[in-house]
């Protein structure tokens, strides 16, 4: 087990907001404005998932041993400029942030960055997401299915109620907070 380093207290969500750095960065490292010290705090482990923009991994807080989802998002992406990615990055994590009083809604820990990668710290959920429960499970009793959408349906106005649009409403993208039970008839008394 790694060593436990002390390090500077993820960003708060709020600072994330603004339009990018209140000064030019220090190094390329600090094009975002985030901190740079990701190693420092967290133990990255295996990958957890990923899409078009980035690769999700379980990680371990070097301070705290509790469990967190970092998302690694390239800083150059193909057929983008590197501007134009930053500020995609940039525009990610300011919307994340805007949603973090929502129930149901993955909370942002921090935001870090170094020459290559933007990475998010986020909540870090045991169940998987709906697709890959759908996937596994095959057809899923009508109580829960319902119970399911109503809680997508709250999370989707929460969002729009903030300004913020999902844009990629999907059931690969939405996470459970814990493992489907094994029986029809635990899920039938979710």
């Amino acid at each position: 087990a790694a060593a436990a380093h002390p390090a500077r207290a993820p960003a708060p969500p709020s600072l994330l907001s603004h339009a990018g750095p209140a000064a030019p960065p220090a190094s390329p490292a600090a094009e975002l404005g985030w901190q740079p010290e990701l190693p420092s705090r967290y133990v990255l482990g295996r990958t957890l998932g990923g899409g078009s923009y980035g690769v999700v991994y379980l990680a371990v807080d070097r301070s705290t041993g509790a469990e967190v989802a970092v998302k690694a998002m390239a800083k150059q992406r193909p057929g983008s400029t590197r501007a134009r990615t930053l500020k995609k990055l940039h525009r990610e994590a300011a919307l994340q942030a805007r949603v973090q009083h929502a129930a149901g809604v993955v909370k942002l820990l921090g935001a870090y960055e170094d020459g290559e990668c933007a990475y998010l710290v986020l909540e870090r959920l045991q169940g998987g997401d709906l697709e890959a429960a759908l996937a596994a499970r095959g057809p899923l009793p009508e109580p829960f299915v319902a119970a399911a959408a109503r809680e997508c349906v709250k999370v989707i106005a929460t969002c729009h109620s903030a300004g913020v649009m999902h844009g990629d409403v999907k059931p690969a993208n939405f996470m459970l907070r814990e493992p489907l039970p094994a029986s029809r008839a635990g899920l039938a008394a979710l």
